[in-house]
C-alpha cells in the first residue's frame, strides 16, 4: 500500500494534480481525523475561555431580577444604554428591550475588546477610566447584581464612592440600578 501511495503521490505532484492523492483512503481518513481534532480543540478552548471569564448561573432568573427588568421597562427610555456584567447583559435586552454594552458574545460587535473594558470598569481600579468609559459609550445606567458586587468587593470599593459617578435609582435584594450622573 505504501508504494502505491508513494507512486500516486509522485505522479500527482509531477502533474500538480493533488486530487489523486486525496482519493486514497489512508489520506482521506487522515485529513478527516485531523479536521475533527482541530475543530474539537478549538471548540473546547472557546468554551473553557467563556466559562472561565463568567460565573456560572442558573437557567432560571430570580424573581428580583424579573422585578428589576420590569422597573427598567417602565422607568427608562427605550433608547437607554445599560452596563452590566456579561451574565446580566445577556438577559437584559431580552427582558427589557434596552441596549446593553455587552450581551451574548456571538451578538456583540468586538466582544473580546468590550469584555476586557467591562472587566476593567467593574475592577474599579481607575475612577477616571470609569468616568471616561461611561461618557465614551454613552452609558445611562449601571446594573449591579451579585457578579458586579463581587468585582467591587475585590477592588475594596465602598458604594459611597459611586455617588460621585452615579446615583442609585432602584434596589431590591438581588439588583441595584444606578443612573449615571448627567455630567458624566
Amino acid at each position: 500500500p505504501y508504494t502505491t501511495l508513494f507512486r500516486s503521490t509522485k505522479l500527482a505532484t509531477d502533474r500538480w494534480n493533488l486530487t489523486a492523492v486525496f482519493k486514497t483512503p489512508l489520506i482521506k481518513s487522515s485529513v478527516l481525523l485531523l479536521l475533527i481534532v482541530i475543530s474539537s480543540m478549538t471548540s473546547f478552548l472557546i468554551l473553557t475561555q467563556i466559562r472561565k471569564d463568567s460565573l456560572s448561573t442558573s437557567i432560571y432568573l430570580h424573581k428580583d431580577w424579573l422585578r428589576a427588568f420590569q422597573w427598567i421597562e417602565v422607568n427608562t427610555s427605550d433608547d437607554a444604554n445599560f452596563l452590566a456584567s456579561y451574565t446580566s447583559s445577556s438577559y437584559l435586552p431580552r427582558y427589557t428591550g434596552r441596549k446593553a454594552f455587552t450581551g451574548y458574545h456571538c451578538n456583540t460587535v468586538d466582544f473580546a475588546e468590550k469584555f476586557q473594558q467591562l472587566k476593567q470598569f467593574f475592577g474599579w481600579s481607575d475612577l477616571s477610566f470609569n468616568r471616561e468609559f461611561l461618557r465614551k459609550w454613552r452609558i445611562d445606567y449601571v446594573v449591579e447584581g451579585a457578579e458586579e458586587r463581587l468585582f467591587r468587593k475585590k477592588a475594596r470599593l465602598k458604594s459611597s464612592v459611586l455617588k460621585d459617578i452615579m446615583e442609585k435609582v432602584y434596589q431590591n435584594s438581588q439588583v441595584t440600578i444606578y443612573q449615571v450622573a448627567a455630567s458624566e
